[in-house]
Order: structure tokens, then sequence, then C-alpha cells
């Protein structure tokens, strides 16, 4: 399953404007099995942009779970290890500096 995530963060310090920074990433899982609770792998690629972040490219492996509630929604809960990087040749050279992130989410297929 091919798809897109999008992140949208917003920062709120007292006697400032709010600063906002966020992700695009795609991305392709792998399901196993059939039915309402299904396991994935997969990776994803793209970049990190905004007011207070380096802007660059992201990527990584991800694992999790999806339980579908409907025939097209769904909840996740998923791993990730994402490392960031500027070109190809930095993205073998970055690769082990990067970091795990855990989300529970809401999806939609259409």
């Amino acid at each position: 399953m091919w798809g897109v995530r999008q992140t949208v963060n917003a920062r709120d310090s007292e006697g400032e404007s709010v600063q906002f920074d966020g992700s695009t990433r795609v991305f392709y899982d792998y399901h196993f099995g059939s039915g309402n609770t299904r396991p994935f792998v997969g990776l994803s690629v793209g970049g990190v942009y905004g007011e207070e972040v380096d802007e660059t490219f992201m990527g990584g492996p991800e694992v999790g779970i999806k339980y579908w509630v409907q025939d097209k929604t769904f909840v996740t809960a998923m791993a990730e290890y994402q490392f960031l990087f500027k070109s190809g040749s930095d993205a073998r050279d970055r690769y082990d500096d990067g970091a795990f992130f855990y989300s529970v989410g809401i999806g939609y297929n259409y």
C-alpha cells in the first residue's frame, strides 16, 4: 500500500508568535494476512521543513499494526526508525545517526 503522511507541529511560547514545522513523507507498507487486524512492514522517505528546523530529507524503515474498524477506516500503531540526510551519499553516512519514533493514529483509505 502506497500513501502519504503529513505531520504538522506548532509551538506557542509565551511572548513569541506561534512557530510551525512539519514533515511530508511518501511510504510503502506491505501488509501480512487478511482480516481486520494486519501487521505491516514498510519504508518511508520525505522531507522536514519549518521555521525552527534545518530543512532536510528523511527516511527509514517502519513496522506496525493496523486494525480496520470499517472498510476504509483504520486505527494504527507504528514504530519508525528515521534518519536525516541532504543527499544520496549523505544517506549512507547518516543511517546510523537516526532515532526511533512511535505513533498511534487513525487513517482512511481513499
